[in-house]
């Protein structure tokens, strides 16, 4: 009997260390969660009267942190003080903060140089369009039924009267002939 509860238990004790040994920090997931994991883990094997020292704990969680973390880790690996698992959570909970707050600025300058750089091409494109319709848009503009003829401004040199120029004048001569050369 004391060996069937003493198999179990050990085989609950490897399952434990197996779940300790496996479990990973994953990207996508929130910082605090995956480090409240770990203490459910920690305090698993404590349930299970397994002693882990204290340095061991720390370094390890430093060896789970995510890819993204690399500079980070090495960071901490090269310190000659070792850290208490709190302090160590509480360091990795303030540089993910640091993190969070470097991408959102990220972020926001790069959109801020998107819609600059997207204003400068409607911009352009506004500029740059072809005006062929020019006369078409500006006729359609107008109120059909009234065309306003617009005189330019001055003496007309075949009259003399003011308000229109000689190409506007009613009364010139208009010669749709080719001017002939006079044969004394």
């Amino acid at each position: 009997m004391t060996l069937k509860y003493t198999v179990e238990d050990i085989v609950r004790q490897i399952f434990i260390i197996g779940n300790y040994y496996r479990w990973e920090m994953i990207e996508d997931k929130d910082i605090k969660i995956q480090i409240n994991e770990y203490h459910k883990l920690l305090e698993d094997i404590k349930a299970e009267n397994i002693v882990l020292p204290d340095e061991f704990v720390s370094e390890l969680l430093i060896e789970k942190l995510s890819s993204s973390w690399t500079d980070y880790k090495q960071q901490l690996k090269h310190r000659h003080k070792k850290m208490l698992l709190q302090e160590l959570i509480t360091h990795i909970i303030v540089e993910d903060t640091n993190m969070q707050e470097c991408a959102t600025a990220k972020v926001k300058a790069l959109s801020t140089k998107a819609n600059i750089v997207e204003e400068k091409l409607a911009q352009k494109r506004y500029e740059n369009k072809p005006d062929h319709n020019k006369k078409n848009n500006f006729r359609n503009s107008r109120p059909k039924g009234s065309y306003p003829i617009f005189k330019k401004k001055g003496n007309c040199f075949v009259r003399g009267k003011l308000g229109h120029h000689t190409a506007q004048c009613r009364r010139r001569e208009r010669n749709d002939n080719p001017p002939r050369a006079n044969i004394t």
